[in-house]
């Protein structure tokens, strides 16, 4: 560029360079100050390590303990929600003097309380049959179960799920159609007094209304009423198909499992009644029953 243009170029180029400065000074301000306030950066802490708390141990539920009436002495044992044999230690263990017991009547609801007053070793079973004083309450069916309650969980509920429950003429009459025919397979022993069959123990679970009639005699017939005629669940007979007119007796049912399940307590006479004693039937959820063997048995040996 010439001195001349330049001369008449000066004063804009001036002006136009004078426009361009503040703008620079007005970043510089701008940005300056940012950079001064900055904090500067901090290593991030790590995280914690994430602890995964164990659960707590659980005891399991002490198990329960039931007695028979006749001779009084070790019935069954429930653990774990299941009903099994006593060990065979069991006759001569359980059932200390001082022990008390809660007795139930037919349909598993408690009736009294009784304290054990001694055992009485009989030399044939080896085994302590127990005596009992009541100290409140009334006669029961003879089954005894262990108290005062252990926990809540496992011990015998305040009411119990199973009420008697009555038969009309129509559903009795079905059910000795049923039930006869079984009793005939069992040949009557001659010996020992004539007796009637024992009654039946009916009762419905006022749950679910599920209706059973437990009947002795020569044998022994569980039936489930369906709503319009009856089921036999189980039998039971001597293996020689001889007995006496009572052999079979019901003593009680029971929810020993608290599941809504009935465990029913059976009295037996084997052969001519030279030996007895109680069992147990367990009903599972799917109608099958399974005998469980009491820790002790009478003779009259």
């Amino acid at each position: 560029m010439s001195a001349e243009s330049l001369a008449r170029a000066g004063p804009s180029l001036y002006a136009s360079r004078m426009r361009v400065f503040p703008a620079i000074v007005l970043v510089a301000l701008v940005l300056v100050p940012s950079f001064a306030v900055a904090k500067p950066r901090h290593r991030a802490k790590p995280k914690a390590a994430h602890v995964v708390s164990k659960p707590a141990h659980v005891a399991p539920p002490p198990p329960v303990r039931y007695l028979g009436g006749d001779p009084i002495g070790p019935l069954a044992v429930v653990r774990d929600g299941k009903v099994s044999e006593p060990s065979r230690s069991a006759c001569r263990t359980w059932g200390p003097a001082g022990s008390r017991w809660t007795e139930l009547d037919a349909y598993g609801r408690p009736a009294g309380e009784v304290v054990v007053t001694g055992g009485e070793r009989y030399d044939v079973t080896n085994c302590d049959e127990l005596a009992v004083r009541r100290t409140h309450g009334r006669a029961g069916a003879g089954v005894y179960v262990a108290a005062p309650p252990t926990s809540a969980t496992t011990a015998p509920p305040a009411s119990s799920p199973f009420e008697p429950s009555r038969l009309g003429e129509t559903i009795r009459e079905d059910l000795e159609r049923v039930v006869a025919p079984i009793q005939k397979t069992v040949t009557e022993l001659p010996s020992g007094p004539k007796k009637a069959p024992p009654p039946m123990l009916v009762f419905h679970d006022r749950r679910s209304g599920a209706r059973f009639a437990v009947v002795g005699g020569r044998a022994l017939v569980i039936a489930r009423w369906d709503g319009s005629r009856w089921i036999v669940e189980h039998t039971e007979k001597p293996a020689d198909k001889k007995a006496l007119a009572g052999a079979y007796k019901a003593r009680a049912v029971v929810d020993m499992t608290h599941d809504g399940q009935p465990s029913i307590v059976i009295h037996v006479l084997e052969g001519s009644g030279e030996s007895y004693g109680d069992e147990t039937l367990v009903r599972s959820k799917d109608g099958h029953w399974r005998t469980v063997a009491a820790g002790i048995h009478g003779s009259t040996a």
